[in-house]
């Protein structure tokens, strides 16, 4: 409203001028007549250019006037041709009022400044001047050049041709209206440094760049200006505004322009009501601030309105029709845009890097799009009306911190609101979208707040939308009637969205890509999908309300760990809850009531379900389809066909649910990996838990009854089954049919008819379970195989385990004890392994009947009272291994075979029972094996009748009454070895078993004898050890063909071996040990020979025969033969090859030397049977060690210093020793080894080196030298001394090895050099003789010697003393030089001693030149353009190299003289510098700041206009510094004191001025340069006026003595008439108010007008009781003393009752 004020009195003030004007005109006795150019038909005087410069002149030259204002001056109807002048008309320095019309004033050219510029008419530092109806063509530069010429009037002209058209200078209050100004080169009007002009309707067309061009210099203005009603047509710019302010441009027009209206730096302008069409621009402001554009109409243009880097401007109003950008701001901020209308562009409102501007209320329609916001951060978009925008309503890009505010957004072709390119922090907030295809919409933009607003319509598809977007808010928001979705996330995380209504439409809430975004107390009803999350992670789904979906209320599909909370899903015709390839999801508290499934998880990962309620469901209660490691855990399902169905579903935990009252509770198809666990599935109809084709499924700690099957697996395979509870089912607690690789374990199943079934099942653990007291079976497996029956508890029923037809199964550590008849019955079942199971105190421990390849191990089969701990019955293959069977029955084994072959026995433990193992009838080929047979009541082992090719191996059968081991009656082919057989009966007896093999046996200290053959022939007896027996070793009777070799026969009571009968012959015996039996000794006594033969048998292989105790030599020979036979008792046998023992060393050979710490040793031995150990010592250091081999024997003996003797010890298998030495002596110490010449790092000049050494050994001597140089082959020599000749230049190496004769070796080297060239040396800086500019001069150098290398370097100065340098030196630095010439010398000495010179001169200069600015002088004024500058320079050292000079910091130029005259200098301040430069770069600078000033200062003034006080500051602000003595002020003859303030003058008054007066001021004066200037303005004092009244009484009575006050103002008091006046107040409005004691205070608003009275008239005060007729106060008062009166009594009663 302020602007608009100040905007109107401005056309106030300027229409009164136009009127003064016109009246002086009519005066005159003229028409007025504003049509351009010259009127017609005037006839022209030709003249010559015309100069005026003062008042006479200008007389003398009009034609008419007086000079006066009512009869100004005239200078008319002239054609001038000023062709070779610088103007047509120049008027100068005048003050009369004159008038130039109707004349033709053309081809000026520009001569000079100021007064030949090439103008058709100047006016220079004039006044009162009117310029009318003149012709102004083809000027070089101005049509009219106004400068200083305040209140100048141009009207009418027509200017064409020029370079400008009007050039308004320094000039004010001029007015220029209704002129034509076309064709000229830069601009038709051109106002630089003036204010308060008027520019009104004139015609500018087809200028070259400007029609109107406004602009100021940094520091003075252009302002105030009223630029109204111009036409501009066909120029680029057609009103441009440069470092302008506070003007107005208004009702302009413009058409064919690049820019309409252009402001740049200019601030504070008012824009309205203009009209501009064109091509760019229509109003264009570039670093322009607090602007008001109103109202104003752009059409056709890029933009209508653009704003660059501006800020703070009001854009408002405006209607901006058909271009690119309706409105552009470009990095422009701060900015109001209000109330515009644009349409038809393709951006209605376009914002670019532009912060905090405000769009309000704004009409964007039938655009591309309606607001565009690009990186333009901290706007308020609100209230502004979008629609019907071909695209988009609000376009946000990459702009953060907006509002976007209750707009109404509608019908436009794609998105409503559209927010992209990382735009965030935005706030769009109840904004009503109604039929855009999206209502909101956001792209890659983050942090944003959508809430509150209402999107509707038959043509929407989506509600909001956000696509790759994060951290944004959507609340409170109402989408309905939508194609698609409500809310659309895409790609967008970090989101929340919550109480959100969505309705009507195919998905109420959608997400596709999108993360971490929180969904939150939404509603969706009536939509195909309520919630709808696609391929989007981490998201946060809660207190959802899903009513009536067409498909499922909540969908989550290919989504990571989405939380799906506390919903409520009602009636949703398929799913409650789906989800689809979703992982780490959680499903929990939620409610799902009819429809199909509660909850569907499908393809689903690592999600959790608990805690949600699903009821009344027409299939399942939550249903799981190929879904993969879920949890479903704390659930209650009721009611449905299936409580919980899992379908080709993969390691999901389904825990602590509730399932009853279903037909099936926990249902598996075709799904694996799931866990099972503390489920409560009671009460169904079918069975509590089924699995069909469910594999790797873990089942546990459930709890099943009362139904026809606990838990069935049907074709399922590797599922775990442990610690469920499973009682009172009807045929079955567990069945596995069909189904394999299941583990069961750790189960209670009791009080069924069998607790365990596996039908046609295999790979089943079935372990820990109990299974005890069932009716028929604790464990029963049908058709199954491979099964591992582990640590049951099965007893107290019929068949604790039972396996019928089942095969490679599994039991192990059960507890089958106690039962009717077997512990363990298999039936037709091979292959089984049995092991670690206790079947005790039952008829019979385990039984196999037709069972083959079954392991038995580790088992306790004791104490059972049929047949035996373990027994076989036609069972092949079996393995009893580990077992332990003891207290079994007398007449049977602990372990019973019958008719069963191919049996291993092994390791096991039978004690205490009729045999250990019996092999009873046709039991062939079975392995008896390491088993503890022994105290048995009868014997070890026994094999009875036909039981061939078995192997008896490894057992121990100590201390049985009869045999160790027993084979009797037709038992061929057997092998008994290295059983262990003492303290029997017998230790091996054979009974008509022919074909056996006894070996590695120990048949020891048995009561008859080791081994017993009795009619059995071709047995072999080897490798047995049969010692210290009662009567016989070895005893054969009536058995031929028998070999016997490799035994040992020790301390035998009788004989060795015993041959009894003839019968027994033709057997072979040889390489066994005989020692001590028959009590012989280790002298040969025929009374005591150790064997006896009473047939005829071979005693030796034909090489070797028998080592004899008593026959060990002589062997003479050394071949391990003793040279005589040994003689054989009980006939004429004997040993014709006795064995002697013997140990022989062959390498090394004795007394050898040796330099290593370890030596080979190797040799011979010869023995018998074989050998117990072959063993070194070496007495010089205690070392001992096993040789390897045997027949051939090798070590490696460790050696200390000096002479170590080695002995070979050999013992063998029983102990007989035999012994071998030799001495090597071992020498380590290398000899010593010493060049003496040359020395190491010597030098010499000769190519002939001679080499001597001196060596020693003080061991085994020196056996020769190897003497080298470098690389050269050593030379191998026993002399102390070589001499090499022709050795090169250059460092070498020489190197003396000496070896002794241990073949040790030392050597020694000596490096040394031959040189005999000199340096090279080369001073590199300075050069010769060089001028340096400074007394610390550093020289460098290069300096090398390719051979020695340097030692080190010399440096003199001047010839004085050297300093010597380090050999790496490459410079040296003199400090504080004399001024003048030097030398220096550089000397470079290499390790031989050659020597290398270099010497170098130069010249020292530090003192720079001296230098004299003679003139000008430092901080002079000049009022010329060019000056010169002059200087003295002299330089004493060097000498002067260069002299430049230099203007205001621009290049250099070099000069000869000592002067130089300036170029056109500028105007304003001129640094001038001078350099002097001499030839050792020293330079000297001088500077003078000069400041050059040829145009005259002006001014700004104040006060100026109307209502100044009375005692105002008189401030004249001056455009430059002045000379102040020179400046005068005068204010109507008023006295005062001037002041100064920088350039600013202030006059204080002496006194008051009057109200309401004018008063003319005058002020003159110079600048510092002598420019002359004189300024006059008026202004006017406060108006003043009056107010007056009478005060009365409500009885119509004067009041007296009543204060009267204007509120913030003066106060009077009522006379005795009650009459009041205030004089000589301040015009303007006031509230006068009146206080007085029993009367209605009196406020009432006043208005004061100039020099008028305001005249009040009567004015009645109400009195405060005028509407009660008595005053209540004295009863009050009555009744509370009363009161007060009775209470004091009351208590005064009480105090004397106490009393």
């Amino acid at each position: 409203m302020r602007g608009t004020a100040v905007k109107m009195l401005l056309v106030f003030v300027i229409a009164s001028l136009m009127v003064i004007v016109f009246a002086s005109v009519s005066a005159a006795g003229e028409e007025v007549d504003i049509s351009k150019g010259i009127f017609p038909g005037t006839e022209l005087k030709k003249v010559e250019p015309i100069r005026i410069n003062n008042n006479a002149e200008l007389a003398s030259y009009a034609s008419a006037g007086s000079g006066t204002i009512g009869d100004p001056y005239l200078i008319e109807n002239l054609e001038i041709d000023a062709t070779g002048y610088g103007a047509a008309i120049y008027v100068g320095n005048t003050t009369s009022y004159f008038k130039v019309q109707n004349c033709s004033l053309s081809f000026a050219d520009r001569l000079s400044w100021p007064y030949h510029l090439g103008a058709g008419l100047i006016l220079y530092n004039v006044a009162n001047a009117a310029v009318m109806n003149n012709n102004l063509t083809s000027n070089h530069d101005y049509g009219v050049y106004v400068y200083g010429a305040h209140g100048t009037v141009l009207t009418g002209n027509l200017c064409e041709g020029s370079a400008q058209g009007v050039s308004l200078l320094y000039s004010d209050d001029c007015q220029i209206f209704s002129n034509e100004l076309r064709g000229n080169g830069y601009a038709g009007l051109f106002l630089q440094n003036s204010n308060h002009n008027y520019i009104g309707e004139n015609d500018l067309s087809s200028n070259t760049d400007y029609d109107i061009y406004v602009s100021a210099y940094t520091g003075l203005t252009s302002s105030n200006n009223y630029i109204y009603g111009n036409r501009c047509n066909d120029t680029p710019v057609s009103i441009c505004l440069d470092n302008a302010q506070r003007n107005i441009v208004q009702a302009n027009r413009g058409t064919g322009n690049n820019i309409g209206l252009f402001l740049y730096h200019a601030d504070n302008n008012s824009i309205e009501i203009n009209e501009f069409s064109g091509a760019s621009r229509g109003i264009y402001l570039q670093m322009s601030y607090d602007n008001t554009v109103l109202s104003n109409h752009c059409d056709g243009y890029q933009d209508g309105v653009h704003l660059y880097e501006s800020g703070r401007n009001n854009i408002s109003r405006n209607d901006l029709v058909g271009g690119i950008q309706g409105v552009n701001l470009q990095d422009s901020s701060g900015n109001e845009l209000f109330e515009n209308t644009c349409s038809e562009n393709v951006y209605g409102i376009y914002l670019l890097r532009s912060d905090g501007n405000n769009i309000t209320g704004n009409e964007c329609w039938n655009n591309d799009n309606g607001v565009y916001l690009q990186l333009s951060n901290g706007c308020a978009v609100w209230g502004n009306h979008l629609h019907d925008n071909k695209y988009v309503g609000l376009f946000v890009d990459q702009s953060n911190g907006s509002t976007v505010f209750e707009n109404k957004v509608q019908t436009n072709g794609m998105f409503g609101v559209y927010v992209v390119g990382g735009s965030s922090g935005n706030q769009l907030l109840n904004n009503t979208l109604f039929n855009n295809t999206a209502g909101v919409q956001l792209e890659f933009s983050n942090g944003n707040q959508i809430n509150g607003n209402e999107i509707s319509g038959t043509l929407v598809e989506n509600g909001i939308v956000l696509v790759s977007s994060s951290g944004n808010g959507v609340r409170y928001n109402t989408c309905v009637g939508y194609a698609e979705n409500g809310i659309l996330l895409d790609g967008s995380d970090d989101n929340t969205l919550a109480y959100n209504k969505c309705s009507e439409g195919l998905r109420g809430i959608y997400l596709t890509g999108s993360s971490d975004n929180i969904i939150d107390h939404n509603t969706c009803s009536d939509n195909r999908y309520g919630i709808y999350i696609h391929n989007s992670d981490s998201n946060d789904v809660t207190w959802i309300v899903c009513i009536d979906s067409l498909e499922t209320g909540i969908s989550v599909l290919s989504s990571y760990d989405v939380l799906v909370s506390r919903n409520e899903c009602y009636n949703s015709a398929k799913d409650g809850i789906y989800l689809e390839d979703t992982n780490f999801t959680r499903v929990g508290q939620n409610i799902c009531i009819g429809g199909t499934n509660g909850i569907h998880l499908n393809r689903t990962y690592d999600t959790y379900v608990t805690s949600n309620e699903c009821s009344e469901l027409t299939e399942n209660g939550i249903l799981l389809d190929l879904a993969l490691v879920n949890y479903i855990s704390n659930n209650e399902c009721t009611l449905s066909p299936v409580g919980i169905f899992l379908r080709s579903s993969w390691g999901s935990s389904v825990l602590f649910n509730i399932v009853d009252h279903c037909g099936t509770g926990l249902r598996l198809d075709d799904s694996t990996f799931n866990t099972l666990q503390a489920n409560d599935c009671s009460n169904n109809t079918g069975q509590g838990i089924f699995l069909q084709q469910s594999n790797n499924n873990t089942l546990d700690s459930n709890l099943l009854s009362h139904e026809p099957v606990g838990l069935m697996l049907l074709s399922s395979q590797d599922n775990d089954i442990y610690g469920n509870t499973v009682t009172l089912c009807g045929a079955y607690g567990m069945v596995l049919d069909h189904s394999d690789n299941n583990s069961v374990e750790n189960n209670t199943c009791r009080e069924s008819q069998t607790g365990i079934m596996l039908l046609e099942s295999s790979w089943n653990m079935i372990r820990s379970n109990d299974c005890w007291d069932n009716i028929d079976n604790g464990i029963l497996l049908t058709s199954s195989a491979h099964n591992d029956i582990i640590d049951n508890l099965c007893g107290s029923q019929d068949f604790g385990i039972y396996l019928d037809g089942s095969n490679e199964n599994t039991l192990k550590d059960n507890d089958c004890s106690g039962n009717d008849y077997y512990g363990m019955y298999l039936s037709f079942s091979n292959n089984n392994t049995i092991s670690g199971n206790e079947c005790n105190s039952s008829m019979n421990g385990i039984y196999l009947s037709y069972s083959n390849d079954n392991t038995i191990s580790d088992n306790f089969a004791n104490s059972n009272s049929e047949f035996g701990g373990i027994v076989l019955q036609y069972s092949d293959r079996n393995t009893l291994a580990d077992n332990t069977c003891q207290h079994n029955p007398v007449g049977y084994g602990a372990i019973l075979l019958v008719f069963s072959s191919w049996n291993i026995i092994i390791d096991n433990e039978c004690h205490d029972s009729g045999y250990g193992v019996f092999l009873q009838s046709y039991c062939d080929n079975n392995t008896i094996s390491g088993n503890n047979l022994s105290n048995n009541l009868k014997g070890g082992v026994y094999l009875w009748r036909y039981c061939d090719r078995n192997i008896v191996i490894g057992n121990e059968c100590n201390d049985n009454p009869l045999e160790g081991i027993y084979l009797n009656m037709y038992c061929e082919n057997n092998t008994v070895s290295d059983n262990i057989l003492n303290g029997n009966g017998r230790g091996v007896y054979l009974f008509d078993s022919n074909d056996t093999i006894l070996s590695n046996n120990a048949c020891n200290g048995n009561s008859q004898y080791g081994v017993g053959v009795i009619r059995s022939p071709r047995s072999m007896v080897e490798d047995n050890n049969c010692s210290g027996n009662g009567i016989t070793g070895i005893y054969v009777i009536s058995s031929r063909d028998c070999v016997i070799t490799r035994n040992i026969l020790l301390e035998n009571a009788v004989y060795g071996v015993h041959f009894f009968d003839a019968a027994s012959s033709n057997n072979l015996v040889y390489d066994n040990i005989l020692i001590g039996n028959h009590g012989s000794s280790s002298v040969y006594n025929s009374s005591l020979v150790q064997a006896s033969d009473a047939g005829t048998n071979q005693w030796s292989s034909g090489v070797r025969g028998n080592l004899w105790g008593d026959w060990t030599s002589p062997d003479v020979n050394g071949d391990g033969i003793v040279d005589q036979p040994y003689l054989i008792g009980g006939g004429v046998s004997q040993d014709e090859f006795p064995i002697a023992l013997s140990v022989v060393i062959r390498v090394p050979a004795s007394v050898s030397y040796t330099n290593g710490s370890i030596s080979l040793v190797a040799g011979s031995a010869y023995f018998a049977i074989g050998l117990s150990s072959i063993a070194w010592r070496n007495t010089a250091n205690g070392g001992t060690g096993s040789c390897d081999g045997t027949s051939a024997w090798s070590c490696h003996v460790p050696l200390i210093e000096g002479a170590n003797i080695i002995t070979v010890t050999m013992v063998d298998v029983i102990g007989l020793v035999r012994q071998a030495s030799v001495t090597l002596v071992m020498d380590t110490v290398a000899p010593t080894i010493s060049i003496d010449s040359p020395e190491d790092g010597s030098g010499q000049s000769s190519d002939v080196v001679m080499v001597n050494w001196t060596g020693n050994d003080g061991g085994s001597g020196i056996a020769y030298y190897l003497v080298g140089m470098d690389d050269g082959t050593p030379i191998n020599t026993t002399a102390l001394s070589h001499i090499f000749t022709g050795v090169a230049d250059g460092e070498h190496l020489v190197t003396v090895k000496a070896y002794d004769m241990a073949g040790n070796s030392a050597d020694d080297a000596v490096r040394f050099t031959v040189d005999t060239d000199p340096p090279v040396l080369q001073i590199v800086r300075p050069d010769a003789s060089e001028v340096l500019g400074q007394k610390d001069v550093t020289f460098n150098w290069t300096c090398s010697d390719m051979t020695s290398g340097i030692d080190h370097i010399n440096v003199s100065l001047d010839g004085g003393t050297p300093v010597q340098l380090l050999a790496n030196a490459t410079s040296y630095t003199f400090y504080g030089l004399a001024e003048g010439e030097h030398s220096v010398n550089v000397t470079a000495v290499d390790q031989i001693g050659n020597v290398a010179w270099a010497e170098r001169s130069f010249l020292v200069d530090t003192v720079a030149p001296s230098l004299t600015v003679l003139s000008p002088a430092e901080g002079a004024y000049i009022s010329v353009n060019v000056t010169v500058v002059e200087w003295e320079a002299i330089d004493t050292g060097s000498g002067i190299a260069k002299m430049e000079v230099s203007f205001d910091g621009a290049n250099w130029t070099t000069v000869v003289d000592s002067n130089y005259t300036t170029p056109q200098l500028d105007e304003g301040l001129i640094t001038a510098q001078v350099r002097i430069t001499d030839q050792a770069g020293n330079s000297v600078l001088a500077t003078r700041n000069i400041t050059v000033d040829t145009i005259a200062p002006t001014a700004a003034v104040s006060p100026t206009g109307d209502q100044v006080s009375l005692s105002p500051l008189i401030a004249i602000e001056f455009s430059e510094a002045m000379n102040q003595t020179s400046v005068t002020i005068v204010v109507d003859g008023v006295e005062g004191s001037v002041d100064w303030s920088g350039n600013t003058a202030t006059l204080t008054l002496s006194g008051r001025l009057a109200y309401g007066t004018t008063y003319n001021v005058t002020a003159s004066g110079k600048d510092l340069a002598g420019n002359s200037m004189e300024i006059n303005w008026t202004f006017s004092t406060l108006a003043v006026g009056s107010i007056q009244g009478v005060l009365l009484d409500g009885n119509g009575d004067p009041m007296a003595g009543i204060v009267v006050q204007i509120i913030g103002g003066e106060n009077t008091t009522t006379d005795a008439q009650g009459s009041f006046r205030f004089d000589q107040i301040i015009v303007g409005n006031y509230t006068l108010t009146v206080e007085a004691n029993g009367y209605e205070p009196l406020s009432m608003n006043v208005t004061v007008e100039a020099d008028g009275t305001t005249d009040l008239g009567d004015l009645t005060l109400v009195s405060t009781d005028a509407g009660s007729d008595e005053a209540p106060f004295p009863w009050l008062i009555l009744i509370i003393g009363l009161v007060i009166v009775a209470a004091v009594a009351v208590v005064a009663v009480v105090y004397l009752k106490k009393k």
